[in-house]
């Protein structure tokens, strides 16, 4: 089963480069499309057994005109991250590790990632300035709402 996952993932991977390459092939101004824009390529899934967003990787390509820093891996935990829960692991309704799984547990909502990417193309809140917020809610308590707005400061330039 893991051969066959790393087989698809590998297609995905091909295809993702293959549009970075094309975007980087476009000159514009005095970069090229890629330079201006943010192509991002996640899983739906960190571990698709466990069904969970834990410790999911996510890969940037482009700085949407210099807004986001390039060239480096960001850790947004900041601690050492293991290779994930899997379905075992996962026990008593809880699979709040990593990337996207709420404000409950100190992890990173993934709705900051879409409020720093939205700003990063210049997305703007319906008053005119910077998007502060995305969706309904950023944990498991969906009766919390949002209790972690704005940007992914570790992501900026």
């Amino acid at each position: 089963m893991l051969d066959m996952i790393a087989e698809i993932d590998a297609w995905y991977a091909s295809k993702y480069v293959r549009l970075v390459t094309l975007l980087d092939s476009i000159v514009e101004g005095d970069g090229t499309l890629l330079d201006n824009t943010a192509t991002m390529w996640l899983p739906e899934l960190a571990d698709g057994n466990a069904h969970n967003t834990n410790n999911l990787p996510i890969v940037i390509a482009g700085s949407a005109g210099g807004y986001l820093k390039q060239g480096q891996v960001v850790n947004l935990e900041g601690r050492n991250l293991g290779t994930g829960n899997s379905e075992a692991d996962c026990t008593g309704d809880d699979t709040s590790v990593g990337f996207g799984t709420g404000s409950n547990t100190g992890n990173v909502p993934i709705n900051k990632l879409y409020v720093t990417l939205m700003n990063a193309v210049g997305c703007k809140a319906p008053g005119g300035g910077p998007v502060e917020t995305w969706g309904q809610f950023d944990s498991r308590d969906a009766e919390a709402g949002i209790t972690k707005p704005g940007e992914l400061t570790e992501l900026k330039a």
